[in-house]
């Protein structure tokens, strides 16, 4: 008779980062921020969403291994530096295009004031011609 070997779920994987850490099921559901027993509830996979809480709280962790079992349980100090380095990157180019959008929009609120003014001006000269031209036709009106 063959030997079958039970391939472990995302489940038991994330059970045995449990043990890694020393921790118990409610206290890691806390920490992470989900929802009371969802481990125990849990029928092997692991959403995306709570995948992105596990990461957010234990950057160590190779979420990569937990999804599939494949690679190390624990990121190396090599790959959490490259994990960071491009983090940091990717953080650095959202700011500066959101400091060109922000540069943007303040050059556009800058035409859009100077605009602004010349219609205040253009509508002072309109009134002063509506002044006079009423002044002229009461004169004509009196005469």
């Amino acid at each position: 008779m063959e030997k079958v070997i039970k391939k472990e779920n995302a489940k038991e994987r994330l059970l045995k980062f449990l043990l890694h850490l020393d921790i118990g099921q409610g206290k890691f559901e806390e920490l992470v921020g989900i929802s009371n027993g969802y481990i125990n509830n849990n029928k092997g996979s692991i959403g995306s969403s709570v995948m992105d809480r596990i990461s957010t709280r234990y950057p160590e962790l190779n979420i990569n291994w937990i999804a599939t079992g494949n690679g190390d349980m624990l990121i190396s100090s090599k790959e959490k530096h490259l994990n960071n380095s491009n983090e940091s990157y990717y953080r650095e180019k959202y700011i500066e295009s959101l400091q060109n959008i922000i540069s943007e929009k303040e050059e556009t609120i800058k035409l859009q004031k100077d605009e602004i003014m010349k219609l205040k001006d253009e509508i002072s000269r309109l009134n002063g011609i509506i002044s006079k031209s009423s002044v002229r036709e009461e004169k004509k009106e009196a005469s």
